[in-house]
Parts: structure tokens; sequence; C-alpha cells
């Protein structure tokens, strides 16, 4: 039987569902860039592949795979309905991926993953077609999924060559949908592997890592380096004051190089609360209990899954770092972190929420407390918007 309280929980679920479905199915064509980007997909299918290969032409930017899914549909029809009934498969297989990674690691708090769909950069994202995070997230919840899945030591002999041969195809491509998934993806499998090495990890907190997933993660940071190699022999100069990165943020002075990255903090800290306040400040929290206090922090189920859930948050840190260091903002360039993000912030809510709960009317976390729920219904608000 299902308790009242998981019955309202899976409503709740529905109800966000079909508010998706009756949301990002209505809209039609914006006169923005979709049309330039539309032109492409109809006139030169996989051009944008073929033709970053090339030292004739060089560019500051390298996506070869740029707008994967959507060139396959432009192949078969060009209606926008299409178009947003691919946004709409890859949203709501997102949350439902989300759901089963929480239940897999036994998290309470799953309107945190929910909250997804209010964060601005989701609705900024899921509403047009020109950036390719929508497709970024959905493969990384997938190849979290498959991780999960070899960690849970559910899967036989045959299915885990399976789940390893999905990974793959799934990496590939999502470092060739944006420069910065190296990023996730290096730091991600080199931090799982660190975290669970006999040097680093207590006897209580190693998972018994399977050579499927040994093969995954030591695959994932050849690759990230071979994106890199790939990056620097097909792309122009990175100093040439005509590149993307210069036109965005043109320091020319120590002083701008300042203003720029503080001004990129500040906007991803009303923007994306939950990755740039809220994890961090619970993540190294969580450090220093374990590291300097030596205190058993997580319990339960959660232990044999402290590499893990500590990796998927120093994934999510960096590739917020290394938005901020470029002073880069816009609200969906953070979006693929959030499958990392939002699991590592429900395993520290679930560990702090307590204490938050009870020591919530003391000044040092009343006050950081209310600015933050301030921050969330703005967020909330101007996803809707």
């Amino acid at each position: 039987m299902i308790s009242i309280k998981n019955k309202y929980s899976l409503l709740f679920i529905l109800s966000v569902f079909v508010f998706q479905a009756a949301i990002i199915l209505y809209p039609g064509w914006r006169e923005d860039d979709a049309a330039f980007f539309l032109i492409r997909l109809k006139n030169n299918l996989f051009g944008n592949a073929l033709d970053r290969f090339s030292f004739e032409n060089p560019s500051d930017r390298f996506i070869p795979f740029y707008y994967f899914g959507y060139q396959l549909i432009s192949f078969f029809t060009f209606k926008p309905f299409f178009f947003f009934l691919y946004n709409l498969f890859l949203s709501l297989s997102t949350l439902i991926l989300l759901q089963i990674i929480r239940i897999k690691l036994k998290l309470k708090y799953w309107p945190v993953f929910i909250f997804l769909v209010f964060v601005p950069g989701y609705a900024d994202s899921f509403y047009q077609i020109v950036n390719p995070e929508k497709e970024l997230i959905f493969f990384w919840c997938l190849f979290l999924f498959t991780i999960m899945t070899l960690l849970d030591n559910e899967s036989n002999k045959h299915r885990s060559i399976i789940l390893m041969f999905i990974s793959l195809p799934l990496i590939i491509f999502s470092l060739f949908l944006k420069e910065t998934t190296f990023i996730i993806l290096s730091t991600f499998c080199i931090s799982l592997l660190v975290l669970n090495s006999k040097i680093l990890s207590y006897s209580s907190q190693q998972m018994r890592i399977s050579t499927a997933v040994k093969y995954i993660l030591y695959s994932g940071v050849m690759l990230s380096f071979s994106f890199l190699v790939f990056y620097f022999i097909f792309t122009g100069n990175p100093s040439d004051k005509e590149t993307y990165h210069y036109m965005l943020v043109p320091a020319d002075s120590i002083v701008t190089r300042i203003i720029f990255p503080v001004k990129a903090l500040i906007l991803y800290a009303i923007s994306d609360t939950l990755l740039v306040l809220l994890l961090p400040t619970l993540f190294f929290y969580s450090v220093y209990q374990r590291i300097v206090l030596h205190k058993e922090i997580f319990k339960g189920n959660m232990i044999k899954y402290v590499p893990f859930i500590d990796a998927c948050a120093i994934s999510a840190l960096s590739l917020v770092a290394a938005y901020v260091v470029l002073g880069f903002h816009g609200f969906r360039y953070l979006l693929p972190a959030y499958p990392f993000g939002l699991i590592a912030l429900a395993a520290y809510l679930q560990i702090y929420f307590p204490i938050i709960k009870k020591y919530f009317k003391t000044p040092y976390i009343f006050v950081p407390g209310i600015l933050l729920v301030i921050l969330l219904i703005n967020s909330i608000f101007s996803a809707i918007n």
C-alpha cells in the first residue's frame, strides 16, 4: 500500500509533468537566433561536425555535435511541434531518471529534484532550441543512472557490458556538444577514483567498484584530455580580440578581469542559489567535519556511496567555478551541473536539515536561511515568467 504522504508526493510530481507538457508544447518559433540555426539544420545535416575538423577556417568554438538530436529531427520533419515534443521527452526523462537515482541512493527530499523545473536556466533552455544544455542534462542523468546501476551490484555480467557500452557514446556526445563538458567529466571521474582509493577513504567509506565502472571512469578521463588536445588543434588563437571569449568578456585590464568574475558570481548566486550558495556551504562544512573534527556524518545506506556523493558535488562546483572565473553568465550555462549538484545537495540536506531545523532561530542560520528562501522564491517567479 502507498502511504498518504507518498500519494501526495506522486500527485505533485504528476502535476508538474502535466504542467510541463502543457507549456513546452505550446510555443512556436521565436524570432531570434533560432531562425539562423534552423536553416543550418535544414540545409546542412551534420555539416557542423564535418566542417569543424578543418585547419583552413579555425574557430575558438569546438562543438562538432551541436544540436545533434534536432539535426536528426530536421531530417524527417520541420514542424515546431516535433521539436518541442523532443524537448518534452528530454525534460520528463531527466526528471524521471533523477527520481530513480534518488530512490537508489535512498534520499528523502524528492522536492529538491523537482525544483529543477523552477530554475531560470531550465526554463531558458527547454522553451527554445538554440542551446545544447537540454540534451546535456539528459545525457548526464542517463550517465549517472548507468553508474548507479553498476554500483548497486544489481547488474549481471551481460547487463554490465551493455551499460558500459551505453555510457561511452553518452560521454563522447556530451564532450562534443559543449566545450565546458570536459570539466564535469574529468572532475567527476578523477574525484570518484581518488576518493575511493585506499589512500584517502576510510574503510567504511569505500565502494565496491566493478571493473565496468573503472573502465568507464578511466575512459572518461582519457576522453576528456583527448578532447582538450582536439580543441587546441582545431581552434584559433585564444588571445585574438575577435574570439567568442573576448567578445563576451573584453578584459583589457586587471580591474575588468576582476569585475567580470565578480559580476558573474553575483548573478549566478541570484539565479542558481542552490548550486552557488547552498551546495558549497554544505559541502565544505561536511569536509570540515570529516577531516578536521574526524566525525562520521553519513549514516545508513549513504555510507557506501560517500565517494560518489562527494564526486558529484566536486564536479558540479567545478563547473560553477569555471564559469565564474571565465566571467560568463547565462541562465542555462550551469544546467548540466544540476544532476550532479542536486544529488549531492539532497544527500547533505538529509544529514544537516535536522540540525538546521533545530538551530534555525540562531542568527547565523536564520539570516542566511531567510535570504536563501527569498532567492529561491525569486528563482521560481523568474522561471515561471
